[in-house]
């Protein structure tokens, strides 16, 4: 029996329960009704490395406002869909918003959960698992008969919550179809879980033997604040760009968080110096239960 990964057993050990916030004294005992309410429809889940990050005694620390539910989620104004992504979707958990990307939702699980996340419908027990991958042959060989592609993008859930062994599947047949020239990952596993990357050497060697001098390998990581770029966070891009792959980065300006000028200037200019290109800055989309994390489009 393969010996289970330190990231895994991390993972396992993950901050889950409501009554886990109270003892923490993040919610109070009245509050804690309302919050397994929304921990009903929209789980959070921190792992001990994000857990150890965190300020709890500070309420205003940004990093527990990302990972933390707070009862404004009751706020259910805005879509669970902003992206339209329904009127995208082409196979089961495939989607087509631009001729040349296929984007890919592989997996309905997070390595935690951003309380902003666009996709928070994908998490609902009553919908979890309906818009994702069912049939991986059919998806591949809907890529490989459309010539138009030249980019994958696995998202999700993040796509790292997987074994390497199932993420194999997808990248050697990916690799093997000669119009998909990039392959991208949407993850958050550099600030959340970053031994996912430094434990697991075979998701290293697998990472080097896909990502070519001509057909790349990308990750598009979520990093939202300075304070998530630590030691760890360092050993992992490290490891990365030894094996060949491009970071790049995609930010939310969040309320809270980092809506103000020095502190995404510190995160923009720390990114590059770590060697993770910003390429994305989002607005914070209109997704139910979102409001008190969103900045006017003029401020910001």
């Amino acid at each position: 029996m393969k010996q289970t990964m330190k990231w895994q057993l991390e993972l396992r050990e993950s901050i889950r329960k409501p009554t886990d916030l109270v003892e923490r004294r993040v919610i109070t005992p009245d509050q804690l009704p309302a919050i397994e309410e929304i921990h009903r429809n929209f789980p959070f889940s921190i792992t001990p490395y994000y857990a150890r990050l965190i300020d709890w005694n500070d309420p205003n620390d940004p990093l527990l406002r990302i990972v933390t539910p707070n009862i404004q989620e009751l706020d259910l104004s805005g879509s669970l869909d902003v992206g339209g992504e329904a009127d995208n979707t082409v196979e089961e958990g495939v989607q087509i918003k631009y001729p040349s990307t296929v984007l890919m939702l592989p997996v309905p699980v997070c390595l935690a959960y951003c309380r902003f996340c666009f996709r928070k419908r994908l998490f609902d027990p009553e919908v979890r698992g309906e818009e994702v991958v069912k049939n991986l042959s059919d998806a591949l060989t809907f890529i490989k008969a459309h010539t138009n592609v030249n980019n994958v993008l696995l998202t999700g859930g993040d796509p790292l919550v997987l074994k390497t062994s199932e993420l194999k599947q997808f990248l050697i047949f990916l690799r093997e179809v000669d119009h998909v020239k990039v392959i991208r990952f949407g993850t958050r596993a550099l600030p959340f879980l970053p031994s996912r990357i430094t434990s697991d050497p075979e998701l290293l060697e697998l990472l080097a033997e896909v990502s070519r001098s001509d057909k790349r390998v990308y990750f598009v990581n979520h990093i939202n604040h300075s304070r998530e770029l630590t030691p760890e966070v360092g050993e992992a891009v490290d490891a990365l760009m030894k094996a060949g792959v491009v970071l790049t980065n995609q930010a939310v300006i969040l309320r809270g968080v980092n809506d103000s000028s020095p502190v995404l200037r510190s995160l923009l200019n720390d990114l590059a110096a770590w060697g993770i290109t910003p390429y994305y800055l989002f607005q914070c989309k209109f997704i139910s239960g979102s409001g008190h994390f969103r900045v006017p489009l003029g401020e910001a």
